[in-house]
């Protein structure tokens, strides 16, 4: 009490100091308090290990709460909040370790509000592990209960994650309202979208949405897309949003055959990955980073930068659009003349693009399978005259 007093015009910096007395005076609530302001103050630094630190000591202290619902509603809350230091550190299995007591939880209590953000993460988190049928559902009920409770906040993170997992298994049919529906809700300011969400998430929105556009053969979007996902990126001045961005804008480019162009974003990207504790991002852009720099003649720092982003993504269990970086793989070493490690690797991509149902992923590994075959057939009988015989599929 007698620090809290006398630093209550600058109480901040001494959060730790009062999270300690508290925790070894046994006042627990005061305690959880404390050390959940602690975490918000390490996170919004881009200190995520210590920002989980606190929320784990924040939780261990709530254990000695009593179980009402006040107490209950704390420990969710705490179990989401780690989600947002355990995404950034690439530890994704924990956050489904953490989120799925939080969900119980938030069904015991019926709190839906809760319960949405709960199955908001959950299905984000299956997302990035490969797992796109769970990750639909739960982005699914989480969707519907932020219509329910006409949420437009939680509706424009709903919309952009459900999305997402549309795109994984390559359904642009299905992702592309949900994009353009987050994109007409920035685009007229909706006063009930906050500044929490509008920025970060509409800059990812924008940039998926180019993407859709260009594999679907409908460019004439997606340069002012590009340019508006960034835009909207660096409004909300978080080192995430723009990495983000940068990955997907990035990635889109490289679709649209700018390479030069992709190089500066992924760049970009990447060295704001290195200079902070964000990792769940570093995977893919190392991977795009290295294709790009295969594509521009520089083979042998490109397969170093893909192979170092496939492996990250393995130690993390990123399944996400890891087929997409082992076609990309198979083409760099296809073009350094490795032909039977890539003819390996295509197989490897189109194998997992198979199992987990990435129709891109697919494509795009079947395209380098058919370039590497190419070369073995009689003159005449190239991609060109081996494509007429072949009829195409609309997913492709």
């Amino acid at each position: 009490e007698a620090i809290e007093k006398r630093y209550a015009a600058d109480v901040e910096p001494h959060l730790g100091a009062l999270a300690d007395h508290s925790q070894r005076g046994g006042l627990w609530d005061s305690a959880v308090t404390y050390l959940r302001r602690t975490g918000d103050l390490a996170r919004r630094r881009g200190a995520y290990r210590e920002a989980l630190v606190s929320y784990e000591t924040a939780l261990a202290a709530a254990s000695h709460l009593p179980r009402v619902p006040a107490t209950l509603e704390q420990e969710i809350d705490l179990r989401l909040d780690m989600r947002y230091a355990l995404a950034p550190l690439g530890q994704l299995p924990r956050i489904i370790d953490h989120v799925e007591p939080a969900r119980h939880l938030a069904e015991t209590l019926g709190d839906s509000r809760r319960l949405a953000w709960c199955e908001l993460f959950l299905g984000e988190a299956a997302r990035w592990l490969g797992d796109y049928p769970r990750a639909t559902e739960a982005s699914r009920r989480s969707r519907a209960l932020a219509l329910e409770l006409q949420d437009r906040d939680l509706g424009v993170f709903t919309a952009t994650f459900l999305a997402s997992a549309w795109m994984a298994r390559g359904a642009h049919a299905e992702a592309r309202p949900l994009l353009e529906e987050v994109i007409a809700a920035v685009e007229l300011d909706d006063p009930r979208v906050t500044l929490l969400s509008r920025p970060a998430v509409a800059g990812a929105a924008f940039a998926w949405l180019a993407r859709s556009l260009i594999i679907c053969g409908e460019p004439e979007r997606a340069v002012a897309l590009l340019g508006e996902s960034m835009r909207h990126a660096e409004a909300v001045g978080s080192p995430h949003a723009v990495e983000v961005a940068c990955a997907v804008g990035g990635e889109t480019r490289l679709l649209m055959g700018d390479v030069a162009g992709a190089l500066t974003l992924l760049e970009r990207g990447l060295e704001l990955s290195r200079r902070g504790e964000v990792q769940h991002r570093r995977a893919a852009l190392e991977a795009a980073t290295g294709y790009a720099l295969a594509l521009a003649g520089r083979s042998v720092a490109g397969l170093r930068l893909l192979e170092a982003g496939i492996a990250r993504a393995e130690s993390q269990r990123q399944l996400w659009f890891q087929a997409q970086r082992l076609a990309w793989l198979a083409d760099a070493q296809r073009r350094a003349g490795r032909r039977v490690e890539a003819a390996e690797t295509a197989a490897r991509a189109l194998a997992l693009a198979r199992r987990l149902g990435e129709r891109d992923s697919e494509a795009l590994a079947l395209r380098v399978t058919s370039e590497l075959s190419a070369r073995a057939l009689p003159r005449g009988r190239g991609l060109a005259s081996s494509a007429r015989r072949t009829p195409r599929r609309r997913s492709v």
